[in-house]
């Protein structure tokens, strides 16, 4: 069995805040200095008080219920960032039809999203 992809990358960090990283390159930080980076790249950096225990792991994964990846994913868009849950359906369907260079599990996620809705009406 394959490990399961990562979703969304989001931390509580020990001061309670929580850090969602969405892309590599997204570096977030609370307001003690405590870090997150890395997005969904398969690679998560955590800095700042990295031997408290209070860091809890509020990442979603691609075996996660689909109810939990459509309201916490985050899509980069010309608004904004936004939930799958959020985007319309013509949205999801052209981020299909033209961004083949993304990766396959959020491909699937899409796909599930499409029947999700299919399934909603």
């Amino acid at each position: 069995m394959t490990e399961p992809e990562l979703i969304a990358n989001i931390w509580r960090t020990p001061t309670g805040e929580i850090l969602q990283s969405k892309h590599r390159h997204d570096f977030v930080q609370d307001s003690a200095g405590n870090f997150i980076d890395g997005g969904i790249e398969g690679y998560t950096r955590i800095g700042g008080d990295i031997l408290n225990e209070n860091w809890e792991n509020l990442c979603v994964y691609s075996d996660d219920p689909h109810e939990k990846k459509r309201e916490l994913f985050k899509w980069g868009s010309r608004g904004g960032w936004v939930t799958p849950a959020e985007m319309t359906t013509e949205h999801i369907q052209a981020v299909l039809d033209t961004q083949k260079q993304i990766p396959e599990h959020i491909r699937e996620m899409f796909v599930e999203e499409l029947q999700y809705r299919k399934e909603q009406k």
